[in-house]
């Protein structure tokens, strides 16, 4: 069986006019983490409730075991032991597998957008997408039985939204996907 990729949300609340510290930490633990076997990424979403600066950050590894083996490190202990001065409360954190990362950051429902936003990111990722798919593969595959040639692009269009586009693309829209 393969591993599927696995998506480890953390959300800390820092403590006032600590933010700039927080994000230079924040860089430095994620350049720690890049060190790491199967690591795929590492994405900080800021808050816009400035009386509440609750950050998020989400990481990707392509399997759990690479996540654990990150997530049970002295290095990220160490890191970790220097948060605490610039944060309160207690850190929120959860693991997240199969495609529901694309947008869920974790139990908080005023961080899950609303589905429509949900459903019109998606369409607006996979329609140019698909259209692509269709030119450029149609033609090579065009004697092949129709549920194949579906299947095959069907394939490579999940693997594109879940690797490559979908994190690049809720990231760029960030601000209006969680808006509230």
């Amino acid at each position: 069986m393969t591993p599927s990729p696995v998506t480890f949300v953390v959300s800390r609340i820092v403590k006032p006019s600590c933010e700039e510290a927080f994000e230079a930490w924040q860089r430095g633990i994620a350049a720690a983490c890049l060190k790491y076997e199967g690591h795929l990424g590492v994405d900080l979403i800021r808050p816009e409730d400035h009386h509440r600066p609750e950050f998020v950050v989400i990481l990707r590894f392509d399997s759990y075991d690479h996540l654990k083996r990150w997530v049970d490190s002295d290095e990220r202990r160490k890191w970790l032991a220097e948060v605490d001065a610039l944060t309160v409360g207690e850190t929120r954190a959860e693991i997240v597998t199969g495609l529901e990362f694309w947008f869920e950051l974790h139990d908080n429902p005023s961080l899950m957008p609303p589905r429509y936003k949900q459903a019109l990111l998606t369409w607006a990722a996979i329609t140019p997408l698909s259209i692509a798919a269709n030119a450029l593969l149609g033609p090579p595959l065009a004697a092949l039985p129709l549920i194949v040639r579906s299947m095959i692009i069907a394939a490579i269009l999940v693997i594109l939204m879940t690797y490559v586009v979908m994190p690049r693309f809720t990231r760029l829209v960030a601000r209006w996907l969680y808006a509230r």
